[in-house]
């Protein structure tokens, strides 16, 4: 008898075991999702800032670990107040060139965590090749993740914008601001 008895208990531990895994989700493009970087201006400019917006990215995500991947070449500029014709043509080449994002190179910016059920999130963020500490700020509602972090420029290896001798140019630190779409993997 006490030979069933341990027998039962481990059916039972192997079937709550089972359905206790943990929930895993997929982080997908929506129509109303935003990935976006404020860069604001400096000098002359100051009180303006650059919305570079990100349309391509992918990530996993449980109660353990979380990664997000961003593809740098989905890079959008969004000033509204940038009137030169070809000025966000020329923002975005930079923005995406070497001295900057080196895209052509490190083509992918990349989080991971191992703990999202904590906030605030701490994990390593991957930008040129560079993986620093990073803190990111997130709650989920439904299907929706939003966040925000502030991230150094010269953290990855990347160098003030400036333009007019100096006297227009770019603060050192970057928000990131994010609410994008969770689906559950099936």
């Amino acid at each position: 008898m006490r030979t069933l008895t341990v027998i039962m208990a481990g059916f039972a531990l192997s079937a709550i075991s089972s359905t206790a895994q943990a929930t895993e989700f997929r982080i997908v493009p929506a129509p109303e999702a935003v990935f976006d970087v404020e860069v604001e201006k400096t000098g002359l400019l100051s009180g303006k800032k650059h919305i570079l917006r990100f349309e391509r990215y992918q990530g996993r995500y449980d109660e353990k670990t979380v990664t997000f991947t961003v593809e740098a070449n989905s890079l959008k500029v969004l000033d509204d107040w940038k009137p030169a014709s070809g000025a966000l043509a020329k923002i975005r080449e930079v923005t995406l060139g070497k001295e900057v994002l080196d895209a052509a190179r490190f083509p992918e910016i990349r989080f991971e965590a191992s703990a999202l059920a904590q906030a605030p999130v701490q994990g390593q963020l991957t930008v040129r090749g560079i993986t620093k500490p990073c803190t990111v700020a997130v709650s989920r509602s439904g299907g929706w993740l939003e966040g925000t972090a502030v991230v150094k420029y010269s953290s990855y290896g990347i160098k003030e914008q400036k333009a007019a001798l100096g006297a227009i140019g770019t603060k050192d630190e970057m928000r990131v601001r994010f609410k994008v779409r969770v689906e559950e993997t099936k």
